[in-house]
């Protein structure tokens, strides 16, 4: 419910929990919610599920993609930091010019201090589309980031874990 409230104000929204803990679903089931909302109904929804071992040029290129703006080759020999400044100056020019509904998922596998940089530059410069992102790890923002909402999620009690490891029994049709 906190999500959905924020949706039409802020750009960043931020889920961290333990594997397994259902951080992927909510943002899915957030995600349907506001598809349904006058405003986003139109908005490209785009899920970027990072691999182990992913870089964070290979997951920006992929996202990149993803929105319709295959990235730009690089000119002379600039460094990963500058790459990565004019990627992202692409990305929220396209982020801006149509709303788009981002889910990176799993973002621990990255190097914090990109993904924290990467989300400072796309809160500062994107207001027409939204992100969404779930991690085992905090990301730790610097203080001048526009304040993201965020949810953690909290270990589950012992009758919604039974509940949960019933459920993905039945799902892989294993025996419990």
């Amino acid at each position: 419910e906190r999500m959905l409230s924020h949706v039409d104000e802020d750009t960043l929204f931020l889920v961290y929990g333990v594997g397994g803990i259902g951080k992927s679903e909510l943002v899915y089931r957030v995600l349907q919610e506001v598809r349904m909302r006058p405003g986003w109904q139109a908005a490209t929804s785009v899920h970027l599920a990072i691999r182990p071992g992913a870089t964070t040029t290979r997951a920006l290129a992929e996202l990149l993609e993803a929105v319709g703006a295959p990235p730009r080759p690089r000119r002379g020999e600039p460094t990963e930091v500058a790459h990565l400044q004019e990627q992202l100056a692409v990305l929220a020019a396209v982020l801006e010019d149509r709303p788009t509904l981002v889910f990176l998922d799993d973002v621990h596998h990255l190097p914090p201090a990109a993904v924290a940089e990467a989300l400072h530059y796309l809160s500062r410069h994107v207001r027409r589309s939204r992100v969404f992102v779930a991690s085992r790890r905090e990301i730790h923002l610097s203080a001048d980031t526009p304040p993201p909402i965020v949810t953690h999620l909290g270990p589950l009690d012992a009758h919604s874990a039974s509940a949960m490891v019933d459920a993905l029994a039945e799902r892989m049709q294993v025996p419990r």
